[in-house]
Formats: structure tokens, C-alpha cells, sequence
């Protein structure tokens, strides 16, 4: 083991270690859209829309808005207010 002391003297033994080269990406360079958030009262009002019945014969709609509301949940955009 190699003292401190002993490097700065110049009596330890040091190793040379090659400089890394920074790593470029040539990724995708498309700006990527904001995900939109949701607040908590909107999440709120969908479910007590869907529990009176406000969305009865509009299943796909409904389905497409509970998806967006689960995919905001599991992203953490699900915002109070």
C-alpha cells in the first residue's frame, strides 16, 4: 500500500492510468413532447363522472381517458390541485 506521504515525496510507487475518451451518442435527436400532467381533481371528477353514469354508452372513450390516467399514475404526473 502506497502512503500518501510517500506519493507526494515522489518515493511511492504510482500508477499511470490511460485518460478515458468521452463516450459520444449518435442517439435519436428528436425533441421529445412533454407528457401532459393530470390533476388530482380531474382524476376525481372522471370517476365520479363514470359513477353516475355519465359515460354510459361512451365505453371507448371512457377507456381511452382511464388509460390516460393510469399511464399518468404510473409516471408520477398525476399532480395535486
Amino acid at each position: 500500500m502506497v502512503k500518501l506521504i510517500d506519493l507526494f515525496r515522489g518515493t511511492g510507487q504510482t500508477r499511470v492510468v490511460p485518460a478515458i475518451k468521452p463516450v459520444t451518442s449518435r442517439g435519436d435527436t428528436r425533441v421529445l413532447t412533454e407528457l401532459p400532467t393530470i390533476t388530482q381533481s380531474e382524476v376525481k371528477k372522471f370517476y365520479e363522472d363514470v359513477a353516475r353514469g355519465r359515460y354510459a354508452g361512451k365505453e371507448e372513450q371512457r377507456k381511452q381517458t382511464e388509460q390516460q390516467i393510469e399511464d399518468a399514475a404510473s409516471s408520477g404526473r398525476i399532480i395535486p390541485g
